[in-house]
């Protein structure tokens, strides 16, 4: 609960930040809109137009680079709130079946009514008791299965998280400034044939 009240508070920083990106945008646009009316008094409109075009993308790249770490920021805040939610709920219910269980092995059997008060319970008659199935009470070996699938449930969410941690690490780095460009994976080529 605790972490997702972080996350929370995370999101409306982030917000905050989102906000300041957008106006740097906008202003960078206004600018440039003023500009590249302005080329309209020009006699080269169109080369006017383009070198203005070119000032207005150079101004706007590092705000592009911001909002796409703002985004991934978010989609990766988003995926953690989505896995504490699930784990949460996959908690709960766990907790709802264990009890459920619980209850079914500790609750005695339910005792025949006595011969008097079934037959002024029933206008047909005296019921026979309902039998319990000895199948309901969960034996000790389903009970070490439902732990041991939600304990591998956690491990592949600490999987998953782990991945999602990496994930972001390397997008940090690729986009951060300075860095190399990645080159797309070589295609493996086929082994040149020769002629005898």
């Amino acid at each position: 609960m605790k972490r997702l009240g972080l996350l929370l508070l995370a999101t409306g920083a982030a917000l905050a930040v989102g906000s300041a990106i957008a106006e740097d945008r906008a202003s960078i646009e206004a600018r440039f809109a003023a500009e590249r009316q302005a080329c309209q008094q020009h006699f080269a409109v169109n080369h006017c137009v383009d070198a203005a075009r070119r000032k207005e993308q150079e101004a706007l790249a590092p705000v592009m680079a911001q909002e796409r770490a703002q985004a991934a920021e978010d989609r990766r805040r988003r995926s953690e709130a989505q896995v504490e939610r699930r784990r949460a709920r996959d908690l709960q219910s766990a907790r709802e079946e264990g009890q459920r269980r619980e209850r079914l092995l500790v609750s005695p059997a339910p005792r025949p009514l006595a011969p008097a008060a079934a037959a002024s319970a029933s206008p047909l008659g005296p019921m026979p008791p309902m039998p319990v199935p000895a199948s309901s009470a969960p034996t000790s070996a389903e009970l070490k299965k439902a732990q041991d699938r939600v304990a591998a449930r956690e491990v592949r969410e600490r999987d998953a998280e782990a991945r999602l941690r990496q994930h972001a690490e390397r997008e940090a780095r690729r986009q951060a400034p300075g860095a190399r460009p990645v080159a797309p994976p070589l295609k493996a080529s086929a082994p040149a044939v020769q002629n005898p």
